[in-house]
């Protein structure tokens, strides 16, 4: 029954189809509105196959990223700042999550938010260098580690108020406060473009 079938499908087309001039019409009709079609929307087609290679490969830049240093780990990090301390193990981790961003192949391909995120990650190496030449270890008789606390020139805050030392410890501490506020600025317009842009 079932080749009786076939073999009537088969004869259909060969035999009938196959000669049938309007259904060759009817083919070479749909093909060229196919063709005309797609070389007409080339550009979308085109924009939208990038886009998708484009939010695919920042994706994976972001994830990489976050390996290195994630939001809570970073936001940790800032709070901390704020209390003249940090742990250095911290510290590191931002200097790697900096020099991450700072390599060609770790580019973001969207123009925003590759704009975005090196405005923050300019901040953040703004921020580590500050911390390099103003915080040490506390106290200092501590072995440096990863574990080991670094302070915002602790024994002059500890210290006589009215002396020049002092008066420069605080200048510096409005200065770090100030970083801290346009790092944690731009950090959240990167990571709300991030969320936007790759839906992470």
């Amino acid at each position: 029954m079932w080749e009786l079938l076939f073999t009537r499908i088969l004869d259909f087309i060969v035999t009938d189809l196959w000669t049938n001039i309007y259904f060759w019409r009817i083919i070479a009709i749909l093909l060229f509105f196919v063709v005309i079609s797609v070389y007409t929307f080339r550009r979308p087609i085109l924009s939208f196959l990038n886009r998708e290679q484009s939010r695919s490969h920042d994706k994976d830049i972001f994830v990489c990223s976050n390996q290195i240093m994630n939001e809570r780990q970073l936001v940790d990090f800032l709070e901390r700042l704020g209390t003249n301390r940090y742990f250095l193990g911290e510290s590191k981790k931002t200097q790697q999550y900096v020099h991450f961003f700072g390599e060609v192949s770790n580019q973001y391909i969207d123009k925003k938010l590759r704009k975005t995120c090196n405005k923050f990650a300019n901040e953040l190496d703004r921020l580590n260098l500050f911390t390099a030449q103003h915080f040490f270890v506390y106290p200092n008789s501590r072995v440096v580690d990863d574990h080991c606390q670094m302070a915002l020139y602790p024994e002059v805050l500890h210290g006589p108020p009215k002396t020049e030392d002092y008066k420069h410890a605080k200048e510096c501490e409005r200065e770090l406060y100030s970083i801290l506020d346009s790092t944690k600025e731009l950090y959240n317009s990167y990571r709300q473009l991030v969320k936007e842009k790759i839906n992470l």
